[in-house]
């Protein structure tokens, strides 16, 4: 290689040395459009000529960033934890007042359906007509039939009436409850079609035992205890 060239080749890197690199960037299309924009331009200018009041602005956007940025962390710490469900348990209280008043009023019920049917029953004289009020294997059934049997033998007929009566007392214990009653009626006994008696204002006071029955839930009569008042 000749000296020229070699001479030539430093001169041209002594060159490209003294001359200063432009690094002028270009703004961007988006943001030359944004600046376009002669509101824009004039709030920025405006702000840029107020540095105090650009300081509170950047200020304000700090603290309001800082906020977005812990609210979710807020959120599950001051948040309340989801209230559990209750769980449904079996009741364990005692039937309501509603429910043992309407078991009293059956038992009540029951009674009266009774004195109607054993009114029914001295007309035909027939037991049987008792029988659905009756417990079978109680005692007031065992009774009336060996009443109405005594009838038969004597050619005895009876024609009762109820005037008046009052529930003095009602108890009820699961499937067993007692009623206690005071009862007036009057009564005429015939035997072979003539009247042998008739009394009127027999006063009784009454305790029936009832039983309910599982397979009806129905009350029946166990046992009739009767005290005579007035005779």
């Amino acid at each position: 290689m000749s000296r020229s060239k070699t001479r030539s080749r430093r001169q041209r890197q002594q060159r490209a040395r003294r001359q200063p690199v432009q690094l002028i960037s270009q703004p961007s299309t988006t943001l030359a459009h944004i600046l376009s924009i002669s509101v824009l331009d004039h709030v920025l200018g405006w702000l840029l000529a107020r540095p105090r009041v650009l300081q509170a602005v950047g200020v304000c956007l700090g603290i309001g960033l800082v906020g977005l940025a812990l609210h979710p962390l807020l959120a599950s710490v001051v948040s309340p934890p989801p209230a559990a469900k209750p769980t449904q348990m079996a009741p364990t209280n005692p039937p309501s007042a509603a429910q043992a008043s309407s078991t009293e009023e059956a038992a009540i019920e029951l009674v009266a359906a009774y004195n109607q049917a054993s009114i029914t029953a001295a007309l035909v004289g027939r037991a049987d007509v008792m029988a659905p009020y009756l417990a079978p294997d109680g005692s007031a059934w065992t009774d009336s039939q060996a009443e109405y049997q005594r009838r038969a033998a004597r050619g005895e007929t009876h024609n009762p009436a109820l005037t008046r009566w009052g529930v003095l007392r009602v108890a009820v214990s699961g499937d067993a409850a007692t009623v206690e009653t005071q009862e007036q009626w009057d009564d005429q006994t015939s035997v072979g079609g003539q009247v042998i008696s008739s009394r009127r204002g027999i006063l009784t006071q009454n305790v029936y035992e009832l039983r309910r029955v599982p397979t009806t839930q129905r009350w029946q009569i166990a046992t009739v205890t009767t005290t005579s008042i007035i005779d």
